[in-house]
């Protein structure tokens, strides 16, 4: 469809201007409708229906999507993951939306029965606080018999030992739950807990850790970074998606696309 003409110096062919070039700085769906005998009238100026296939021009910061949108979830572990093998040229897009979780998160601290003192330190583990603003502590006993003594502790990485930061419950000497708010003292980097009978007997019972204030990371006070490459990628050589951001590819036919982290990670895989 010709609608003007254009010049390229004096006595040169005239040739048409196209829709395309007509209204080029307008995006496709404010172009006229125009009929054509034989065809649909619902047509945006010259492109035909099998166009309706290819991505508009002027696209912007939009997506095109050729299918419908469905991530696939992929759990990334310390070892090398394979998150993509290509059978044909196709653009992915990966995201990793760790920094939107995390922000609260429940740790057992301890679960059990005890006889004497001892600790977290190894049995179930130190939990990992370097991440989060503050704590609260949720203290079921079901069974208790003399008085104990609940001890929250921070860990020294300097010196490589344990300190007492407070007595998080004294004096328990019944069944029941029992709850502790502490703030962020003692959130540093490492936490457990020690208990200590200050009347022999046993005790039964679960602790909770309820870490808020997530600043991003894990649990384990490591980064919810992502690095991505081949087979043998590392966290050192790997292409890094930091937490809450997203990346596109274009992955060719027959190219593998791997990814390993510092910590076990979800993240979302989307074929456009």
């Amino acid at each position: 469809m010709s609608l003007g003409n254009r010049f390229h110096g004096l006595g040169a062919e005239e040739k048409p201007l196209t829709v395309g070039e007509v209204y080029r700085d307008l995006p496709p769906d404010l172009w006229p409708r125009v009929p054509r005998a034989g065809e649909p009238s619902s047509g945006y100026g010259e492109p035909k229906a099998s166009d309706r296939q290819s991505a508009p021009p002027y696209m912007g910061d939009a997506i095109y999507l050729s299918r419908n949108l469905q991530g696939r979830v992929f759990t990334v572990t310390t070892t090398p993951t394979l998150l993509i093998d290509s059978a044909f040229a196709w653009p992915y897009l990966i995201l990793n939306p760790s920094k939107t979780t995390g922000l609260t998160t429940t740790v057992t601290g301890f679960s059990g029965t005890v006889v004497a003192a001892g600790n977290s330190q190894v049995t179930p583990g130190s939990i990992g606080v370097s991440g989060f603003y503050a704590g609260h502590y949720q203290l079921d006993v079901t069974a208790v018999t003399g008085t104990w003594d609940i001890i929250a502790q921070s860990y020294d990485v300097i010196s490589a030992k344990w300190f007492d930061t407070q007595t998080i419950f004294a004096g328990v000497a019944a069944t029941g739950q029992y709850y502790a708010s502490v703030g962020t003292l003692g959130i540093a980097t490492d936490l457990a807990f020690r208990w200590n009978p200050t009347a022999a007997g046993s005790l039964t019972f679960s602790l909770a850790a309820v870490l808020k204030g997530g600043l991003g990371g894990s649990s384990a006070g490591l980064a919810q970074v992502v690095y991505l490459g081949s087979q043998g990628v590392t966290t050192t050589s790997g292409f890094p998606l930091l937490e809450g951001q997203k990346q596109p590819f274009i992955i060719p036919e027959g190219v593998q696309l791997w990814g390993v982290a510092g910590t076990n990670i979800d993240i979302r895989v989307f074929m456009l």
